[in-house]
């Protein structure tokens, strides 16, 4: 299915439509609004243009991808070692900090 061109938001919503259905679909749309952060109206009107909305990250979500984030840039630093004149000392402490940092994110 073709999308159309990205709504105009500034414009007025003075129309409406109306269809049917049952509580179990109004119950997972809802859900489905509310897991996207979106309203119900507007999540369906999204899905209805060809849109995807995405869900919202929950708390623990963020927290996870903040993580991943840091152990990103400690990898890149890792790998700066190998075209900097570094020491071994220094390269293998950076690893025991990330290995500790790890294993304190996956609980071992």
């Amino acid at each position: 299915m073709k999308k159309i061109s990205a709504p105009d938001t500034r414009a007025l919503k003075n129309q409406r439509f109306t269809f049917r259905l049952t509580a179990l679909e109004l119950g997972h749309i809802r859900q489905m609004a509310k897991s996207c952060g979106l309203t119900t109206g507007e999540y369906v009107r999204r899905v209805c243009l060809g849109y995807q909305p995405k869900q919202a990250l929950t708390n623990p979500d963020r927290e996870m991808l903040s993580e991943v984030r840091k152990f990103r840039a400690d990898f890149a630093r890792a790998g700066n070692f190998f075209s900097h004149d570094s020491s071994k000392k220094e390269f293998v402490e950076l690893m025991y900090q990330i290995a500790e940092r790890l294993k304190k994110v996956v609980k071992l």
